[in-house]
This record gives C-alpha cells, sequence and structure tokens, in this order.
C-alpha cells in the first residue's frame, strides 16, 4: 500500500511538472523525452446520479425535489449535532472526549455497536492510518478510568487493533460520564485519507456493550429515546461547512 501510494504521488509530480513547462502561447516546449497526459476529474456518485435531473428522469424519478427550498425542521426540545459533508464520501461531526476540550471528528454510524477513536499511543510509523488526525489522549483527561482489555476488529483484509478504555464523552449540550469505548492503536493505512478521527457507534445493542445511544437514554440526556438525521439541500455551500444536522 505505501509503495503504491508513493508510486503515484510520484507519477502526479512529474506530470504536473511536465504542465509547468508549457510556454506562453500555450504550446508545449519542443523538448524531447517528455511526455504530457491529460488528467480529467471524475464526477462523484452524488454527482453523476442524485444530483442529476437527466439521469433521474431517464429512469421514471422526479427530480423537482431537488430544487425545491427546503426549510429546517421546527426546534426540537432534544439536542442537535452539526455535521459537516466531506468529498460526498464522509459525514461527521464534533465530540469532546475527556475533560482535555479537545474536539475530535467523529462518524455517527448506525453500522457500529462499539464506539472507537484514534489514540495518541497510535505509532505512525507502523500505522500510517493515524497520521494527520486529532488522537485522543487519556493522560490528559481526569475522568480517564482504565479498562485494558484488548480487541481486535477484522475490517476487509485489515485489522483494527485496540484497548478499551473510559471517560466521559460531550456531545453538543450533553455529557456522558464514563463512557466505554476503544482506543484504537492500529489502523489500515488507507485511514490516511480520511477526516474522520473516529466513529460513535449508534447501532442496536445485542451484547455486554453498552452503544452511545444507550448511554444517552440511561443518563436521562434526551427525551425520547428517538434520533433522526436531516440533510439540507443548499449545494452552493463549500463542502468544509456545515450543511445538516444530528437530532
Amino acid at each position: 500500500m505505501l509503495i503504491k501510494l508513493l508510486i503515484t504521488l510520484l507519477l502526479c509530480n512529474i506530470i504536473a511538472y511536465s504542465s509547468a513547462l508549457v510556454s506562453e502561447n500555450g504550446n508545449p516546449d519542443p523538448e524531447p523525452g517528455i511526455i504530457r497526459m491529460t488528467l480529467t476529474r471524475q464526477k462523484t456518485a452524488f454527482e453523476q446520479h442524485l444530483n442529476n435531473a437527466p439521469f433521474l428522469k431517464k429512469y421514471g424519478i422526479n427530480s423537482d425535489w431537488l430544487y425545491k427550498k427546503h426549510h429546517k425542521p421546527s426546534p426540537r426540545t432534544n439536542d442537535s449535532i452539526a455535521m459537516f459533508r466531506y468529498l460526498d464520501n464522509e459525514f461527521y461531526g464534533t465530540v469532546v472526549l475527556g475533560r482535555t476540550g479537545k474536539s475530535l471528528n467523529v462518524a455517527f454510524d448506525t453500522a457500529w455497536t462499539m464506539s472507537w477513536v484514534l489514540s495518541s499511543q497510535c505509532n505512525h510509523f507502523k500505522s500510517m492510518g493515524c497520521m494527520f488526525h486529532n488522537t485522543y489522549d487519556h493522560d490528559k483527561s481526569k475522568d480517564y478510568k482504565a479498562d485494558g482489555r484488548k480487541i481486535v476488529v477484522p475490517e476487509g483484509t485489515y485489522n483494527l487493533s485496540g484497548f478499551f478504555s473510559y471517560d466521559s464523552v460531550a456531545v453538543a449540550h450533553s455529557n456522558i460520564s464514563n463512557f466505554s469505548f476503544v482506543e484504537m492503536t492500529n489502523v489500515p493505512n488507507s485511514y490516511l485519507f480520511n477526516k474522520i478521527d473516529g466513529i460513535i457507534g449508534f447501532g442496536l445493542q445485542h451484547d455486554a456493550y453498552q452503544p452511545f445511544f444507550y448511554a444517552l437514554v440511561d443518563q436521562k440526556k434526551i427525551a425520547q429515546p428517538i434520533f433522526c438525521i436531516y440533510l439540507n439541500r443548499q449545494t452552493v455551500k463549500p463542502w468544509w461547512k456545515h450543511n445538516n444536522g444530528f437530532h
């Protein structure tokens, strides 16, 4: 994986350098041994299909709702979490783990029961997926409680590994105490390109582990055991700005 990444970066540098050799009149400099290739940006699946009126019409889908003004839902008594879109691929929100004041970008994932974050103990040289991410350092939190149980989570051809810990989690205006989660110390190298620093599991409970949403209900942080996701249609905003919510 690392070798493929380095080869890809090298090719991009070669192409960029070759493009810089084009003269002011738009004609390439007549230097032998130089090959110039044109790169075309591939549209995302969202742009090709869901946000493509002609494509939807082809399959008999009414796309008028794409261009109508959609009003935000009325204020709710429960808490709301701002979510952000990243490259039409990830939707993430921000939480604060422990009494450190450090924010972490997490995905609220209904496919995961367990919650986890990247640990400060993740070795960047052994696990490149931890690089350029916010990490959790339990030594800086007064609410941290050790657990120590190790865990290995298979994901495709690679395993995520780490250990369980306890700490407080601040989400929007709510704070959960003594929450059990995993500090990941080893993740796939591909995580290097992800925006998220971890996952808050919203899956159904099926063993002794208490998922995040169950902890919210158990500690009476929400009025009713209900959550929903709101996505707006403001496509003119840049990809890094707030464009949806988790309620």
